[in-house]
């Protein structure tokens, strides 16, 4: 869209990596949240109930943060959750650091993806069908859309209203 951009200091790392690979991490009947978690099993504890295994069932757009080294066990986890083997991964290493590498995979090759390219520390995970999908523009964006801070042009009002009839 030709907008201007900057890096601020100091965003997560997830929006960092959605930015970086042009993505949104929600799209309207696709996937609408977005889990930020990690491996359990670590050097910290997880909370019972917060297994990636269970976020996995809800089908929805997870960041993976600390989990790249043991990928083996983060792939089987979100398969055995319910995740296709065919869902997008994205794999980034240093996001927005001079040497950052991002690779794309399916579920299906993220173990091997991330051994090949021996990741480990810096990494996160991103999973889930968003990031692949086309999917509809929320209408919150829409031109026809108005709010307390925009008018809605007249004639995409009417082209939104129509869409919406059945």
């Amino acid at each position: 869209m030709g907008l201007e951009t900057e890096v601020v200091p100091g965003v997560s790392s997830f929006s960092a990596v959605a930015a970086v690979v042009e993505r949104e991490l929600t799209i309207p009947e696709v996937a609408q949240s977005v889990v930020l978690t990690r491996l359990g099993g670590g050097k910290t504890p997880m909370p019972p109930g917060e297994e990636v295994r269970a976020f996995a069932r809800h089908g929805t757009t997870m960041a993976l943060f600390l989990s790249a080294a043991r990928s083996g066990q983060l792939q089987e986890e979100l398969l055995e959750g319910g995740y296709p083997e065919d869902t997008p991964c994205v794999v980034a290493y240093q996001a927005t650091w001079p040497d950052e590498l991002v690779v794309r995979c399916t579920l299906g090759e993220l173990e091997a993806t991330v051994k090949e390219h021996r990741l480990w520390k810096h990494t996160l995970v991103l999973v889930g069908p968003a990031l692949a999908a086309g999917g509809t523009r929320s209408h919150l964006y829409h031109p026809g859309h108005f709010h307390g801070h925009r008018r809605a042009e007249p004639s995409a009002r009417r082209r939104l209203r129509e869409a919406r009839r059945p």
